[in-house]
C-alpha cells in the first residue's frame, strides 16, 4: 500500500488507488487482448473464471480514464 501511495504521490493522482485497482487494470487489460482465463487466472492467483469475471468492469464503465492507461506510456 506504501509503494502505491508513493507512486501517486509521484504521479499527483489525487484518487485513491490501491494495489487491488492494479489487478483490476491488469485484468482488463488482459482481456482486452484477449488473453484467456487460464492465463489471466494464473497471474493473479484466482481459482475460478468467475473472479475473474468479478474484475471485469469495461462494459459498466466505458468511458473509465485508466482503459487508456497504456497510451500514456
Amino acid at each position: 500500500m506504501q509503494i502505491t501511495q508513493k507512486l501517486c504521490d509521484r504521479l499527483q493522482i489525487n484518487k485513491k488507488i490501491t494495489p487491488h485497482s492494479f489487478r483490476k487494470t491488469f485484468i482488463e487489460l488482459s482481456l482486452n487482448k484477449n488473453e484467456n482465463y487460464n492465463n489471466i487466472m494464473n497471474a493473479t492467483g484466482h481459482k475460478t473464471s468467475q473472479m475473474i469475471r468479478y474484475y471485469d468492469y469495461r462494459d459498466k464503465v466505458k468511458n473509465n480514464a485508466i482503459n487508456g492507461f497504456w497510451d500514456v506510456f
